[in-house]
């Protein structure tokens, strides 16, 4: 009642305390992933326990994401040189693209100063590009 929050107010004030007392509220852990497919979470799952095996104290131990929808792994690319990268987009012809870029499709990069280290062919591309922080 309004009337008990108020005399816990005036009481928590007379003993130095400013404010009403707030209680933490109970923390819910959301497993079900409704925004992104399950190859996408496998591929973060992995990527996050090689994180838990070098920095064990600094990430929440939460349950494992599970995806509503199946879906392939991401590919993801390192290093490639430019000529490697031609021939995983186009197989040395640039009609006969192995990749497809459309509306499901984002490269991500860094930042923009990774973008503009991009092999041109796949900045001239019809390739989605996007920081990390964009993409969210």
């Amino acid at each position: 009642c309004c009337a008990c929050v108020g005399v816990q107010g005036q009481r928590r004030e007379a003993e130095g305390v400013r404010g009403v007392e707030v209680g933490m509220p109970k923390i819910e852990v959301l497993t079900v992933n409704y925004r992104t497919h399950s190859g996408i979470l496998d591929a973060a799952s992995s990527i996050t326990a090689l994180l838990r095996v070098c920095f064990p104290r600094l990430l929440d131990k939460l349950p494992r994401e599970r995806a509503f929808f199946n879906g392939p792994r991401p590919l993801l690319l390192d290093g490639l040189s430019t000529e490697e990268l031609s021939i995983l987009l186009s197989s040395g012809d640039p009609s006969a693209s192995q990749v497809e870029f459309g509306a499901h499709q984002v490269v991500l990069v860094r930042d923009m100063e990774a973008c503009k280290r991009l092999p041109a062919e796949l900045r001239e591309s019809n390739a989605l590009i996007m920081t990390v922080g964009q993409s969210k």
